[in-house]
């Protein structure tokens, strides 16, 4: 797989994601709505810059027409990239990403290889959107965040897995840094055996709601399977007696202590 072309075309799909990285965070400077947005669910500028969060605009075509613009890329890096889809009536392409906060994901090199967005519009089917399986990204062979966590992990001598982007960024901000997310992927062996070269200690902090037990239990189950020693930490309910995710419980936490 190796072969100059493949090696040629790897390159291309990384060098077109760097190029839609670089667009999103110019949408997401110039737009105070997507900034206020974030603002509120506590997120700061240190934080929103480290990660390099970005945003998608109402636009079927924004980053499609820059990108042939560029004449740079070819027909076959575009259409593998994962950042476009075929249109209905079948003639030629869209933006896959439209009117979302994008968070890019990254490889352990620190490059970025795909991207989830979440919907900023409340119209969306799916609140969240994640780029396809490509040549370049393989979901269930890495973390969210491991390219900036590494080091805490290994220095720590444990890990603390949780599941979604926004999750991260928030324990993260508090100062917890020995942390991973799985990023809305069921949990995998790969996943675990790459953990039980940093660490033997995990620690899964999944969402305190039915499914986020489920998935905290499989997950579990698969890192004891290679040799971890791990626990599943339970949130506790809210006031509203319903389950918290692990970012409301870190902000009650902070107002508790």
């Amino acid at each position: 797989n190796s072969s100059p072309q493949s090696k040629n075309l790897n390159s291309e799909l990384l060098e077109i994601h760097q190029f839609a990285n670089k667009l999103y965070l110019e949408n997401f400077s110039k737009s105070s709505s997507a900034k206020d947005y974030l603002y509120n669910r506590g997120f700061e500028d240190s934080t929103l810059e480290k990660f390099q969060i970005g945003l998608t605009l109402d636009s079927w075509d924004q980053l499609l027409k820059l990108i042939q613009n560029q004449k740079k890329f070819s027909s076959r890096a575009i259409k593998e990239c994962g950042l476009f889809n075929k249109r209905r009536d079948g003639k030629g392409y869209v933006d896959k990403f439209r009117n979302r906060i994008m968070f890019p994901i990254h490889n352990y090199s620190g490059d970025i290889i795909a991207f989830t967005g979440r919907d900023i519009s409340g119209t969306a089917k799916a609140k969240y959107d994640n780029s396809p399986e490509t040549r370049i990204y393989k979901k269930g062979n890495l973390f969210y965040g491991l390219w900036e966590t590494n080091k805490a992990i290994i220095d720590e001598q444990c890990v603390i897995i949780i599941e979604g982007q926004t999750d991260f960024l928030k324990l993260y901000q508090k100062g917890i840094l020995n942390i991973i997310a799985t990023s809305g992927t069921a949990f995998t062996d790969k996943q675990a055996t790459l953990i039980n070269r940093k660490t033997n200690k995990a620690y899964v902090l999944y969402d305190g709601d039915t499914a986020g037990k489920i998935a905290a239990t499989k997950a579990g189950y698969i890192l004891l399977k290679v040799g971890i020693d791990v626990k599943i930490i339970e949130i506790p309910n809210g006031s509203n007696e319903k389950p918290m995710d692990p970012d409301e419980w870190a902000e009650q936490e902070e107002l508790e202590t």
